[in-house]
């Protein structure tokens, strides 16, 4: 049990709080993705120089997420220190570890079946700020979720 208990605080440690501050300096975070197209500068371009034009050629997949949908993916994950956090329509969070791809939690949302989008069952990813996730639903809700443990605020 005591095992147990220390494997659970040091994965739930793993996940920092993201602050204004980090946002708003998200480019000097290059090996974290902390906003949608990567920082305030939206360039969707990572400094990071550890892939080159020499070397790509020795790149390999070390994991696959085997998404729970067939529908279109139209967001961009986000990666904050070691967890990424991404969307699958229509409105599921999951949360993994980017080095592996063990997922340590989902968040499973569901859609009003009133709702009637225009332009299929997308999302548009998450946000974050602190330990909060949040999500814009299909069916025009916003919603707030604890970034360590996938709980709805």
């Amino acid at each position: 049990m005591l095992r147990t208990a220390l494997c659970f605080l040091l994965a739930t440690s793993a996940f920092a709080q993201v602050t204004v501050d980090r946002l708003t300096n998200a480019a000097k975070e290059p090996k974290n993705w902390l906003t949608y197209s990567g920082s305030y500068m939206s360039q969707r371009y990572s400094s990071l120089a550890q892939v080159t034009p020499a070397n790509i050629k020795n790149l390999e997949q070390k994991w696959i997420f085997q998404a729970d949908s067939l529908q279109r993916f139209t967001t961009t994950p986000l990666v904050v220190d070691g967890i990424m956090y991404l969307t699958q329509p229509t409105n599921d969070v999951v949360a993994l570890d980017a080095k592996t791809g063990r997922m340590f939690w989902i968040y499973r949302y569901t859609v009003s079946p009133d709702a009637k989008p225009c332009c299929g069952a997308v999302n548009r990813g998450v946000a974050i700020l602190g330990d909060t996730l949040f999500m814009a639903t299909l069916d025009a809700h916003l919603i707030a979720l604890d970034a360590k443990s996938g709980k709805l605020l």
